[in-house]
């Protein structure tokens, strides 16, 4: 029996829709073992998904994926489908995509020889066939080995983006009028960054740190508030991994937690009191509700709030299978483990030698307009 709120949800499922193959080379070892990489953005504002591949990347109208899901005809899900269509920018070395509020700009993270990188595109330029070409782009990092941990977008901002180091350095730029980009403030690796997130308005960005703490800044980097290593994890050593500001007062935060030369991540839900609350900090533990093997992979979790519903959906680097926490609908305050049926759960599916395939990004796609068979 567990010690946080659980719920079977029937009210929630999942559906696999068809296997489509986006490229047919495979990514080196390294790149599926180390890093955090996320290598799939979605503009529902545009209704274009972009996928990094090995050597490219791929710009597909999102519209075509449900279009083949609905006419297929052979209705085995399992069947991989070659014949998407898409188109291909030449950009080897891709570990990170992520799109600006206004959907207008994709940012691309990658290595080069001199570095690493980070190009800008206008997302309109995708929609012809000329030869695409970033409009800006600066280089994070001459040190080799050094890629990006995390890239932010200011969620009210189009301009503004937060770049997190993998050495643990942390910078906020900005594009400017000339298409340049400008740095409006800097930590570097001392601070012990290893997450972030901005707030729902953009108006501030929290930081997670190494010692298990984290904490709310400006977008200058001026410290507001902090949050020390939650107690409920003893002596026990406790990194921040992943961060997610949910709302004013509300995070999920994953946790790496350290025991005896063993680690276990923790996905906990920290609500802080509100200015007229007379209580402390509350901390629910849903331990590692993602569950898996892939422990040789770099920990990182995907999570996608989406306010309408009251839910994240969380998938880790080292699971086949999601998961999600929504709210009670009896208290908004308290949030739940959704059990969903076996029929309605996110998982990965197998690779073609019958091995467990574990996730690289994940994005969320609300265009769709086609109907859901239910049941």
């Amino acid at each position: 029996m567990s010690d946080f709120p659980e719920k079977d949800m029937k009210e929630f499922s999942f559906r696999q829709m068809n296997k489509l193959r986006v490229s047919s080379q495979p990514f080196p070892d390294e790149t599926s073992s180390v890093g955090r990489y996320n290598l799939i953005a979605v503009s529902n504002i545009y209704g274009i998904t972009y996928v990094g591949c090995p050597t490219d990347l791929k710009i597909i109208q999102t519209a075509e994926i449900g279009k083949i899901h609905h006419s297929s005809t052979s209705g085995d899900i399992n069947t991989i489908v070659d014949s998407l269509p898409m188109k291909r920018v030449p950009i080897p070395s891709i570990h990170h995509l992520s799109l600006s509020c206004d959907e207008l700009t994709l940012s691309v993270c990658l290595t080069r020889e001199e570095g690493l990188a980070l190009l800008l595109y206008d997302t309109r330029a995708f929609l012809s066939n000329d030869p695409k070409q970033p409009f800006c782009k600066t280089r994070l990092a001459t040190n080799k080995g050094v890629i990006v941990s995390d890239v932010k977008w200011n969620p009210a901002n189009p301009n503004v983006l937060a770049c997190l180091r993998s050495d643990g350095t942390l910078v906020i730029l900005e594009v400017t009028d000339s298409n340049s980009m400008k740095m409006m403030a800097s930590f570097d690796n001392t601070k012990g960054t290893t997450a972030i997130c901005w707030s729902p308005k953009g108006k501030q960005l929290v930081a997670g740190r190494q010692d298990g703490s984290f904490a709310q800044f400006t977008a200058l980097l001026q410290e507001k508030k902090a949050v020390p290593k939650p107690d409920i994890f003893g002596d026990s050593k406790a990194q921040v991994h992943d961060i997610l500001w949910v709302s004013t007062y509300v995070f999920v935060v994953l946790y790496d937690v350290i025991t005896d030369d063993a680690s276990q991540p923790s996905l906990v839900v920290v609500s802080l009191p509100k200015k007229d609350e007379q209580r402390p900090t509350t901390f629910t533990n849903f331990e590692e509700i993602c569950f898996g093997g892939g422990e040789d992979r770099d920990l990182k979790y995907f999570l996608h709030h989406t306010d309408e519903w009251g839910l994240v959906v969380c998938a880790s680097s080292r699971s086949m299978e999601a998961a999600v926490i929504g709210k009670s609908l009896d208290d908004k305050n308290v949030w739940e483990l959704w059990n969903l049926d076996d029929a309605g759960r996110a998982e990965l599916p197998l690779s073609t030698n019958h091995d467990e395939t574990y996730p690289m990004g994940m994005a969320v796609d609300l265009t769709s307009t086609n109907q859901i068979p239910i049941g």
